[in-house]
């Protein structure tokens, strides 16, 4: 399960050296695995930006996922 987590950390920060700008499910990916490492502050951080990204609200489990921080 770590080795999981490590690589969806991994996989999102390539995601996002691909497109930093629009990438809200990167973001949120790459917070899941911050929470994991209980990284608090950059979970926090990369939740509100891809919440940011996503006005519409289709990705609703940034908010679940913001509430768990």
């Amino acid at each position: 399960r770590c080795d999981d987590v490590e690589e969806l950390e991994r996989l999102t920060t390539l995601a996002l050296d691909l497109d930093p700008a629009n990438n809200d499910y990167a973001l949120y990916y790459k917070a899941v695995a911050a929470l994991h490492f209980k990284k608090l502050s950059e979970a926090e951080l990369d939740g509100v930006s891809a919440a940011k990204l996503d006005p519409w609200q289709h990705l609703t489990q940034i908010h679940v996922l913001r509430a768990k921080i």
